[in-house]
């Protein structure tokens, strides 16, 4: 990113929903607040072939509403479930798939289905919520622009196939609620050059990495205590840092066709410090002499009982900047915060946020800007 950020206005539509989604049609957002636009008179400008325009949206049988704008981003909003299908061209989206450069999935869904998103060509990015413990046979297969994944904090399970074939993905992280690696589950990702498998993680499934010819650089975790045959096949390992010691590591019931752990220089008592730090250091301002924007400490609303201030902006979030906020819910209430586009230098970017704020409590949330959409504006 330019250091030459400028000032970023802080143009949300950020919709408040009391209770848990339950709210008046007529009911106002932060941008309402504003602008003084009402959500109907937004709406009516949805025919103009501005960027931010719906190309094609739905509601499935389960009730996960999804939204496909004109600039590529796809919506999913699921307090429930996604209707599971056999095949991908019977899901809703499936004829447009090949558009969609960004998918984001909010709401409480604990499970993404089978094949659901696999063969999302174009789709660069991919966000999903915390609560996600699922992910099922093939649902984000041969996606093969994806470039950058955030793997949930409570994931537990995840299928056969579930990034196989993912071609442009460059690191993960895996966590450690995930007590075994699938079958494939990162299988000919073929610019994977790093991987961190934190401690939790007991079982690296057969072929899990199979091919992933750039792989150089592993960390794994001193829970593990089986990796299958051909887990690690095809890649080019240099350096392998694990947790425990020379003898714990010597422990570990390593399968045949492994090769390159036995290759690499293996770095003994190490931290997931120890190779995370050694990414490089994203595009941000630095030194004393950059315009970065100066945005810490605004309120951005004070009406009605909702109170919404301003934190600082991190340059080195996981997809772009993160814009960190404060929302006091003094309505006597609970309220539901939705947020998909901000304006950043005049220009609308697509983002995505979902939290919910008790009656009389504070929240700290962070809304990213993502690096995909203003690349695409010179920001």
């Amino acid at each position: 990113m330019r250091k030459k950020a400028a000032a970023i206005m802080m143009t949300f539509v950020l919709l408040i929903l009391s209770g848990c989604g339950k709210g008046n049609k007529d009911r106002k957002s932060f941008q309402d607040w504003i602008t003084g636009k009402t959500t109907a008179e937004q709406e009516d400008t949805s025919e103009t072939g501005e960027k931010g325009d719906v190309v094609a949206e739905g509601t499935d049988l389960m009730g996960a509403k999804w939204s496909i704008g004109a600039d590529g981003t796809m919506t999913v909003k699921c307090d429930n479930a996604i209707e599971s299908n056999l095949n991908a061209r019977d899901y809703p989206w499936h004829d447009y798939a090949d558009s969609v450069t960004s998918l984001m999935i909010t709401g409480d869904i604990t499970r993404i289905p089978s094949l659901a998103f696999s063969d999302f060509s174009n789709m660069k990015y991919l966000t999903m919520p915390d609560s996600v413990k699922y992910l099922d046979i093939s649902c984000f297969k041969n996606c093969s622009a994806l470039e950058e994944i955030k793997l949930p904090s409570n994931l537990e399970s995840m299928d056969f196939f579930v990034f196989s074939g993912c071609d442009s993905l460059k690191e993960v992280v895996i966590p450690g609620t995930l007590k075994e690696i699938s079958n494939y589950g990162f299988a000919y990702c073929e610019s994977l050059r790093r991987v961190v498998i934190s401690e939790g993680v007991e079982k690296i499934n057969i072929d899990a990495f199979d091919s992933c010819s750039s792989l150089t650089e592993l960390y794994l975790p001193r829970s593990l205590t089986y990796i299958d045959q051909y887990a690690f096949r095809g890649t080019l390992i240099k350096d392998l840092y694990y947790q425990g010691t020379k003898e714990e590591f010597a422990a570990i019931t390593i399968m045949n066709d492994n090769e390159p752990l036995k290759a690499a220089n293996i770095h003994y008592e190490a931290s997931e410090e120890d190779i995370t730090g050694q990414t490089e250091q994203k595009d941000g301002p630095s030194g004393g002499n950059s315009d970065e924007a100066s945005v810490e400490g605004t309120v951005i609303v004070d009406q009605n009982g909702v109170k919404v201030t301003v934190g600082n902006l991190d340059y080195n979030g996981e997809y772009g900047p993160e814009l960190k906020l404060l929302i006091e819910n003094n309505t006597g209430r609970g309220l539901s915060i939705d947020a998909m586009d901000e304006s950043v230098n005049g220009c609308m970017v697509s983002t995505s946020l979902n939290e919910k704020v008790n009656a009389g409590e504070k929240a700290e949330i962070s809304m990213t800007l993502l690096n995909d959409f203003l690349n695409d504006y010179g920001i």
